[in-house]
């Protein structure tokens, strides 16, 4: 693989990491099945991410999550004087004036690059890719075995989809500088060190920042998420007002994404019972010695793919 095709491909992904507001749906309340599933995927599409976690887990699960999120959060080794450099480094590049041009310049080498290797070197890149993100979802803790599926084959039809996106586009590419030193100028971080000083509440807004822009990137290239999210269908398969089942069907990049959601009533809530219990099972273990996440990690409900963001995290 030529080596200016790699450095392309992870600056690709890079961009996307970082990753403008629409107006957004209202999310239903969780006192019914159907309901519940919804407004996982309404918070999720407007990039709520703590409304995510209060509509999913009961209010002290909620608590223990963001106390473990703050001791998590202490427990982080210090960025070494290398990652403070690369981090301001980027991020001066990012939002300097004029950025978009001189980025688009430094790009068009890798661009034709890729566009005279796209056979040779864009499956590579793309298998890459999709094993980090599978990497990512076996080792999310606090998942169903059910919910890894469902975001494996999110991951999958994300790898589809982008072996038939043009990344070489020159047009394409512009827009996409466009929207990346957009997203880096909003969230306003200048070093490594100020993002580590984030609170909870400013971590949940940057993410949120960054989720727009992810998604207005994608878009770009074809893949539109708002449409997936709100187009979702649901339907109610039993419910005997303790326990319910309830189908999803998500459709991303063209392909129906089928999973079948638990539920469990708690105090008029409805909650997904297969993350609860494997969240509790999560707490369970820690309470008796394992090893937390780290705050960046467990802060990141929606850090494994969109469309598992919208779907198991209920």
């Amino acid at each position: 693989m030529h080596p200016r095709s790699l450095r392309f491909g992870f600056a690709f992904a890079a961009w996307l990491a970082l990753a403008a507001c629409n107006r957004e749906p209202t999310p239903p309340p969780a006192t019914t099945p159907e309901g519940a599933v919804r407004a996982s995927l309404v918070l999720t599409r407007n990039g709520d991410f703590d409304g995510l976690l209060r509509s999913t887990l009961p209010d002290a699960d909620y608590k223990a999550w963001r106390a473990e999120w703050e001791k998590a959060r202490t427990r982080q080794p210090p960025p070494t004087p290398l990652q403070r450099e690369q981090f301001a480094q980027m991020m001066q590049k990012l939002t300097e004036p004029g950025a978009e041009d001189k980025l688009f310049k430094q790009l068009q080498p890798q661009l034709a690059d890729l566009r005279a290797h796209r056979d040779q070197n864009l499956p590579m890149l793309i298998a890459i890719m999709q094993a980090a993100g599978n990497n990512v979802i076996a080792n999310a803790a606090g998942l169903s075995s059910a919910q890894k599926q469902q975001a494996t084959e999110a991951i999958r039809i994300l790898a589809d989809w982008a072996h038939g996106a043009d990344f070489s586009n020159d047009d394409k590419a512009r827009q996409t500088i466009a929207v990346v030193c957009d997203t880096a100028r909003k969230l306003d971080l200048k070093t490594l060190d100020q993002a580590r000083a984030l609170s909870y509440e400013q971590t949940m807004a940057d993410y949120r920042t960054g989720w727009y822009g992810l998604k207005k990137l994608l878009k770009i290239y074809g893949l539109d998420l708002d449409a997936s999210f709100d187009q979702a269908k649901l339907e109610t398969l039993s419910n005997d007002n303790a326990h319910a089942r309830v189908r999803e069907t998500l459709t991303l990049a063209g392909t129906p994404i089928v999973s079948e959601i638990n539920l469990v009533m708690q105090n008029g809530h409805w909650y997904d019972a297969d993350r609860l219990a494997a969240w509790r099972a999560q707490q369970s273990q820690a309470a008796s010695g394992a090893t937390l996440p780290a705050a960046h990690t467990t802060a990141a409900p929606a850090s494994t793919s969109p469309a598992h963001a919208g779907s198991s995290a209920h």
